[in-house]
């Protein structure tokens, strides 16, 4: 009998060209589309207060591309008269100016350039709120990753140019990209966004076998094995959810460590012999609001503001495709970061299958 278990290659699409780069205060990560978002972080403000001020510049590439900002003021339980300042205007300073600021919203792009400009020139760029708080903005590695990002758009020498402008046109700067296309069908259309899928119920001797062959990936020591943890103890965890009439994901816990975890995601026929093909090590399993399978893994950085990676891959019918990538960025005390800093994006085209 032939097996209805067709071969799973991890479909994983090109981050074309991305950069990431980070030095001292200041990160720019660049997506597969060719945008580069840029993000300057200051911890304190003038008397020493913790209270940290980030601001974000995104750019897409291609000649004549405007730079959009963006301005964020981390929460504080301590500082509740500051926690509505979203809601307020900042003063800038920059030189003897002085321009009134609306952080709930992108910057006018006025205002951007003042900004941009004064990064340039290395002018001191100030924040005040009310007659309490005072910031001035680090510049600590600004002209690093401005020239980073001209030199990942191709902008370097030309008029366009963030950091070392010139006199060339921007005719050759880099040209922006399509996001990649996934074609994914809509398997869960009935299911509610965010939940798992429907588990495949088992006799209890089609389970330990299944068991038992997930057990081979395992080890004590991690040394020799996919899984750090124990066989034994990670069995009792095991979840099997439906995607075809023959095609089902399998999950168990596959190692714990103090911050993060990871469950191991297996490819397997619903019925025996199962023929287990491991997918990948991840954080989860779910149905999107599309009504698509994804898998997704979400990892917790060490530091102040605990900064986070995330990375999301779709089912198009025969493979998990790679569908997203991004990072909250350097965080500076942030919690859970202050921007989404994505490195792959793609579209996903959702058809509807008959049953």
């Amino acid at each position: 009998m032939k097996s209805a278990l067709v071969l799973l290659m991890i479909g994983s699409l090109t981050v074309d060209a991305s950069e990431s780069f980070s030095h001292k205060d200041w990160q720019v990560v660049c997506d597969n589309t060719h945008t580069c978002r840029m993000a300057g972080y200051t911890e304190y403000t003038l008397d020493n207060r913790y209270f940290p001020l980030s601001m974000l510049f995104e750019r897409k590439a291609g000649a004549q591309s405007q730079i959009d900002g963006y301005i964020q003021i981390a929460e504080s339980e301590e500082e509740s008269d500051l926690n509505t300042l979203k809601n307020r205007t900042l003063k800038m300073s920059v030189g003897k100016q002085t321009y009134l600021i609306d952080i709930s919203q992108k910057l006018p792009q006025a205002q951007t350039d003042i900004i941009i400009n004064a990064l340039r020139n290395g002018e001191q760029i100030g924040f005040i709120y009310g007659d309490t708080y005072r910031w001035d903005f680090s510049q600590k590695g600004s002209f690093a990753s401005m020239l980073k990002m001209d030199d990942y758009q191709k902008r370097v020498g030309t008029v366009g140019a963030l950091y070392k402008k010139g006199e060339r046109d921007e005719g050759s700067v880099l040209r922006p990209k399509s996001k990649p296309v996934i074609r994914a069908p809509r398997i869960y259309a009935d299911f509610k966004a965010g939940s798992t899928p429907p588990e495949v119920a088992f006799t209890e001797k089609d389970k330990q076998l299944l068991q038992y062959l997930l057990g081979k990936y395992y080890a004590e020591d991690g040394e020799q094995s996919e899984c750090w943890m124990s066989a034994e103890e990670a069995k009792e965890t095991l979840r099997v959810y439906k995607v075809t009439d023959q095609l089902a994901v399998a999950s168990q816990e596959c190692w714990r460590a103090a911050y993060n975890y990871a469950d191991a995601f297996w490819l397997i026929n619903v019925k025996p012999p199962f023929e287990p093909k491991m997918i990948m090590q991840a954080s989860g399993l779910f149905i999107a609001e599309d009504g698509t399978l994804r898998l997704f893994t979400s990892y917790k950085g060490r530091g102040l503001g605990d900064c986070w990676d995330r990375e999301e891959w779709v089912w198009d019918g025969r493979n998990f495709v790679d569908a997203h990538y991004t990072t909250t960025g350097l965080c500076m005390g942030f919690p859970g970061g202050a921007w989404d800093l994505p490195a792959l994006v793609t579209e996903v085209k959702v058809e509807d299958i008959s049953h």
